[in-house]
């Protein structure tokens, strides 16, 4: 997908410009361009101090958009050279010339500078290594902002228009002072675009743009400051997470433009916070505000073939993704901010079975997957109404449960999705068990034949799914760990235990493939407690020699 600058989306070929539409683009594109030329001096300066190889990725995502600030500068000259033509202010006209001129030479000199960075060999930025490569489980963020963004992107349906902006709401049910909104802006921008273009973007969230924030998710979850950090993603890596290398009847071509385009999408994503948890009786309380900011910055970056007559790539070769998470991580994936009662850090896991569930052949499978991977966190016990697990899911549930009690095909072809669902996530290796209640009759592939009235005992039968393992046990232990006066943790004190040594913790991490973060990470600590255990400079703590023991299965 490519971007469309405002100049692009205001004036039709054959309409003659006026100074209006001039002024609205000076005062939003223009500022936008002086926005990003401060930030590439600003990169230059540090250059100056630091080590180069360091600024890799804020190298690359100054000189794309020097780039794109190229165009813009073109577009609107363009505009103000026909307007010049007619204008009898020439003094004014000399003056807003002379700060083009001045514009321009500070993006021609800039991007010459980044362009000569970027080729001399010495700015390589690292990619971060592919998902999943030694374990089917990924640590992901739960926290609300996150999740709000995934609904407001699987329910387009619920975004309303605004005087004239386009929101997603989410206000929360235990206080609805906490409250978190979404809108749509245009690339490396803030300003909210108007409902009818927001709504061009919108169109586009769905079940791809969900997966591909999941996968930078997992990736933002490896790094110690993800608001300050930036990583980079190989297009082909990314695509296989997506399980899109399976696919045979496109061509890797589309299937990186279709990449771009998820990414473009999500790089318009805005977000605005105000949060506060803690009990009404605990003293704990964290309070957290994000002013209005982008949900993650990409700068997309793609080879091919060039099309001579519109310029555009076709045939894409190679697309590369520069992603920096937003300020949310800051408010709800910072550690050291939880620890000082600042902010929040709340994570937890993705299954890679989730990614390859295919929509198009059972959508509610992937909605329930979905919703349950981020409500585990929470929800460790599985245990669900039916009613509740489809009204959260399914979208029109109240209608077509309406249509179900009263059409028996509409009954047979509800309770068939929901069962086709739930054998779906069994073959993925989820854990689903009925309750006693539950009717023999109602579970999948039962031979029994169906009572009268059955589509209202499903609705109010009891169900529990847990993800695949090892994500319960992770998930247990995570919320054991937060009470230090459970029973389960005064049974933990009481076990006597030769003393656990670094080298089996070394030699059991080895053997599952996992590297030093990755076991911090399912832990909840750092990857520097973990190197001092394994070379004996520390020893665990009776907390985390059990969490240890119970992992590593040691």
């Amino acid at each position: 997908m490519k971007s469309r600058s405002s100049t692009e989306s205001t004036q039709s070929p054959n309409e003659q410009p006026d100074w209006e539409q001039f002024t609205d683009l000076w005062n939003s594109d223009v500022t936008r361009v002086l926005e990003w030329i401060d930030q590439a001096e600003t990169c230059l300066a540090a250059l100056d101090r630091q080590n180069l190889p360091k600024f890799a990725n804020q190298i690359k995502l100054s000189r794309t958009r020097l780039q794109a600030a190229q165009q813009i500068h073109h577009q609107i000259s363009t505009m103000f050279s026909l307007l010049r033509q007619s204008s009898e202010d020439q003094d004014r006209c000399d003056r807003i010339q002379d700060e083009f001129d001045a514009i321009e030479t500070r993006i021609q000199s800039l991007y010459q500078r980044f362009d000569e960075l970027m080729h001399t060999g010495t700015v390589k930025a690292a990619k971060e290594s592919e998902l999943f490569l030694n374990e089917t489980i990924e640590p992901i963020p739960t926290g609300a902002p996150f999740i709000s963004s995934l609904e407001s992107q699987l329910r387009t349906d619920l975004w309303f228009d605004r005087d004239g902006t386009a929101v997603f709401s989410k206000v929360a049910k235990s206080n609805p002072q906490n409250y978190i909104e979404h809108y749509i802006s245009s690339p490396g921008d803030v300003t909210m675009l108007p409902w009818d273009a927001a709504e061009k973007i919108i169109n586009n969230f769905g079940f791809n743009t969900v997966k591909l924030q999941l996968i930078f998710a997992a990736h933002a979850m490896n790094q110690p400051e993800p608001w300050s950090s930036s990583f980079t993603l190989s297009g082909e890596d990314v695509i296989r997470n997506l399980g899109w290398n399976n696919r045979k009847d496109i061509p890797m071509s589309q299937k990186l433009a279709e990449l771009a385009g998820c990414a473009f999408a999500l790089d318009c994503l805005l977000v605005k916070v105000e949060w506060k948890e803690g009990g009404k009786v605990s003293r704990r309380k964290t309070q957290v505000t994000i002013q209005t900011s982008r949900m993650w910055n990409i700068a997309i970056t793609a080879t091919g073939q060039k099309n001579l007559l519109s310029e555009n790539l076709e045939n894409l070769e190679k697309v590369e993704l520069q992603v920096q998470p937003g300020l949310w991580t800051k408010g709800f994936l910072n550690r050291g901010g939880a620890k000082a009662r600042e902010a929040l850090y709340q994570f937890g896991y993705l299954a890679q079975s989730v990614l390859r569930i295919d929509p198009y052949h059972n959508e509610l499978a992937l909605r329930l997957a979905l919703h349950l991977t981020l409500e585990s966190r929470i929800h460790t016990s599985g245990e669900y109404r039916v009613r509740t697990l489809l009204g959260s899911v399914l979208v029109g549930c109240s209608e077509k449960i309406v249509q179900a009690q009263s059409n028996r095909y509409k009954a047979r072809d509800l309770v068939e999705q929901w069962n086709e669902a739930l054998k779906t996530l069994v073959r993925l290796g989820w854990s689903v068990e009925f309750s006693d209640r539950y009717p023999d009759s109602l579970k999948p592939d039962s031979p029994i034949r169906k009572p009268k009235g059955y589509v209202n005992l499903l609705l109010e039968s009891k169900i529990t799914i847990h993800p695949p393992e090892p994500i319960p046990e992770l998930l247990t232990r995570k919320k054991l760990a937060k009470s230090k006066s459970s029973q389960a943790d005064k049974q933990i004190a009481q076990v006597t235990l030769a003393p656990l040594t670094g080298e089996q913790v070394r030699e059991a991490r080895k053997q599952r493939g996992w590297s030093q973060v990755k076991l911090a990470g399912f832990l909840g600590i750092s990857q520097q407690l973990i190197s001092h255990i394994e070379s004996g400079r520390r020893e665990p703590t009776p907390e985390v020699e059990a969490s240890l023991r119970k992992l590593l299965k040691l």
